[in-house]
Formats: structure tokens, C-alpha cells, sequence
């Protein structure tokens, strides 16, 4: 059966069902408040396991996802900690990167599954408070954090001898400082309650002038992510003429070939492990990012607030992209699984308890 001709049935079961709570006594229409009650009660009861239903598989995901999130990070820190070949540099990055993504699974998610379950915010004014500070905190820094790599990355190919590992740390300890200023000032109006509503209202959210959100989204997301792209297709530009004329030089002995294929093959798994993240980081956080623009434009111009409705959209919808975002704190340790041998490996060994050795495995990796 179509949709359409579906539709048209249940309109006619309504109509007739609505006559039958309609009777004629002495020429005057009745309506039978037994079937009228009884219909409520069906309808209430109807509803209720609908959204019994849809509150567990939230509940199951939500669960599943900041679980998968707090043990992948978990092993990461706890990798780049006790496997000598993963004190790099570029893993600093990846640690502080992890370290914020635990955080999100320890706090901000636990927070918004609460809130999701009771549809209204119960946890006061000062919890508030300190949740959407930290969220928009560990939001920005995770963006930053990513440039940063993305800019490390592209220094070591580009500048090989120019950036040294004293270059490398000066760079990092600035970078990373930078990072955490620019993140707790964004975060400054949450905490201070700047924008938030009244302690009569159930809810718990940022309310900024339009300029102010608008502004916040394109300095926090958008430049940063825009900036990011253009030095990542720099970077792999790079290592694909280095690799084209490399192949073409007839002019280097077999030692210098080994150790610049070797070169070449530990950037080209650099640049293919960036790609992921910028990628998966603009498919996660663009469309709540677009729709944090787009919602309060259409609010201010049409005078039309204070729900997705407004923009017809579903209730739900704010919902589904903030725990989209969400989920890139549980795919960065997958990324890292995928794509490095070692973090692989790493990865295995403490999952099995096997911490034991674990330096010796993988040195014989190599």
C-alpha cells in the first residue's frame, strides 16, 4: 500500500470513528464521553511507548558512544605514555587532543545524555554554568588543536632542516598555550552566565547577540577549519612532487633511495591520517555549525525564536547535530587504530593487559 492511499485509510478510520462518538437523542448531537475518554487513553498510552522506545535507543547510543570514547582515549594516553616510539612531537598533539576528548566523554556527554533523557535541564543555575563553558572550551581547542597538527605537519615536510627538534618544541609549547587562551575566552560568557535565561526556565543554553554568535561560529569554526584546508592541500601537494621527482632522479645511490623512500612513505601516512581528520571534522561539525548560523538569522529576520520550529524544522534536530559533533571525540582513536601500525599495535597489547614488553614489540616492528 502507497503512503498516499495508507494516509487516505487512516483519514477515513478517523472520520468514521469520529461519527460513532456522535449520537442523535430526541434530534439533539451527543457526543459519548465513554469513547471520547477511551480513545485518550489509547492515544496516551500509544504515545508513551513510542517515546519509551526512542528514549532507549537514545540512551543505548548516547551510552555506547561516550564508552567507546573514554576507553579509545584512555588507551591513546596511556600509549603515547608508555611506548618510547610514540614520544614524538607530533604525538604531544595527539595527546593533548585525546586528553580533550576524554574530557568529553567523561563530562559532556554524561551531561547532555541526562539532559536528553529528561528534556529539561535539572542540574541548576551553576552546573549550567560550568557545562556549556567547558563545552564550548573543549569545542574550540579541538579545532585549534587540529590546525595545529595540520601546521606541524606541513612544517616538517615543507622545512625538513630548517625545523629542528628545538624549532619543533618552541613551536608546540607557543602553539598549544595559544590554543588554551584563545579556548578559555571563548568559553569566559558561558561561566560568567553572559546571555543565559532566567533560573525560572528548565533549560540550559547560551543565548549571545546575534552579531556575537555569528562572530564566534566564523573565529571559532570556520577560519580555523577554512585554514586548515588550505595548508593541508599545500602539504600534500608537496609530498606528491617530492614522490614524482623522486622517482625520476637518476642521480641517487641505493642507502639514499632506502632512506628517503622511507622519508616519503612516513609522510605520505601523515598526510592520508590528516586528510581523515580534517575531513571527518568538517562532516561532523559543519552541520551544527551551519544550522548554529542559520537558525538565529531566520529567527531575527522572520521574529520567530526560542524553538527549531521556527525554522520547521524538528524538535529533535538540535539534538541529533550536537551529538554529531560529539562523535568525533570517539573516532580519532579509531583513525589512529586504522591508519598507524604502532598505535595498532599499542592498542592491542593494552586492551590484553600486556603492558609487559610492550617496547620491546614494537621496536621489533621495524
Amino acid at each position: 500500500m502507497s503512503a498516499v492511499q495508507e494516509q487516505t485509510v487512516n483519514e477515513n478510520k478517523r472520520e468514521t470513528l469520529f461519527l460513532s462518538l456522535i449520537t442523535q437523542t430526541n434530534g439533539t448531537t451527543t457526543i459519548n464521553d465513554e469513547l471520547i475518554n477511551k480513545i485518550h487513553i489509547e492515544e496516551y498510552e500509544a504515545n508513551d511507548s513510542r517515546h519509551l522506545i526512542h528514549l532507549i535507543i537514545i540512551i543505548i547510543v548516547c551510552l555506547l558512544m561516550f564508552t567507546l570514547t573514554i576507553i579509545g582515549n584512555l588507551i591513546v594516553i596511556l600509549a603515547i605514555s608508555l611506548v618510547q616510539k610514540l614520544k614524538t612531537t607530533s604525538n604531544i598533539l595527539i595527546f593533548n587532543l585525546a586528553v580533550n576528548d576524554l574530557v568529553v566523554g567523561l563530562f559532556i556527554m554524561p551531561v547532555a545524555l541526562i539532559l536528553e533523557i529528561s528534556n529539561e535541564w535539572i542540574l541548576g543555575s551553576v552546573m549550567c554554568d560550568l557545562w556549556t563553558s567547558i563545552d564550548v572550551l573543549l569545542c574550540i581547542s579541538s579545532v585549534l588543536i587540529t590546525l595545529i597538527i595540520v601546521i606541524h605537519r606541513y612544517c616538517i615536510i615543507k622545512y625538513p632542516f630548517k625545523y629542528t627538534s628545538m624549532h619543533k618544541i618552541k613551536f608546540l609549547i607557543f602553539m598549544m598555550a595559544s590554543v588554551w587562551i584563545v579556548s578559555a575566552l571563548f568559553s569566559l560568557p558561558p561561566i560568567l552566565g553572559w546571555g543565559r535565561p532566567s533560573d525560572s526556565l528548565p533549560i540550559c543554553q547560551v543565548n549571545p547577540k546575534l552579531a556575537d554568535q555569528i562572530f564566534s561560529i566564523l573565529v571559532g569554526f570556520y577560519t580555523p577549519t577554512i585554514a586548515m584546508l588550505i595548508i593541508y592541500v599545500k602539504t600534500y601537494r608537496i609530498v606528491v612532487n617530492r614522490r614524482s621527482s623522486f622517482q625520476m632522479s637518476p642521480f641517487l645511490t641505493h642507502n639514499t633511495t632506502s632512506a628517503n623512500v622511507e622519508q616519503a612513505s612516513r609522510n605520505e601516512q601523515a598526510v592520508r591520517i590528516l586528510g581523515v581528520m580534517v575531513g571527518l571534522l568538517i562532516i561532523c561539525w559543519s552541520p551544527f555549525m551551519l544550522y548554529a548560523i542559520i537558525k538565529p538569522l531566520h529567527e531575527h529576520i522572520t521574529g520567530l525564536t526560542g524553538t527549531p520550529k521556527s525554522l520547521n524544522a524538528p524538535a529533535w534536530i538540535d539534538s541529533v547535530l550536537l551529538w554529531f559533533t560529539y562523535s568525533l571525540s570517539m573516532l580519532h582513536p579509531l583513525i589512529y587504530i586504522k591508519f598507524d601500525r604502532d598505535f595498532r599495535t599499542s592498542f592491542h597489547e593494552i586492551i590484553c593487559c600486556r603492558l609487559k614488553g610492550l617496547n620491546e614489540k614494537i621496536q621489533q616492528q621495524e
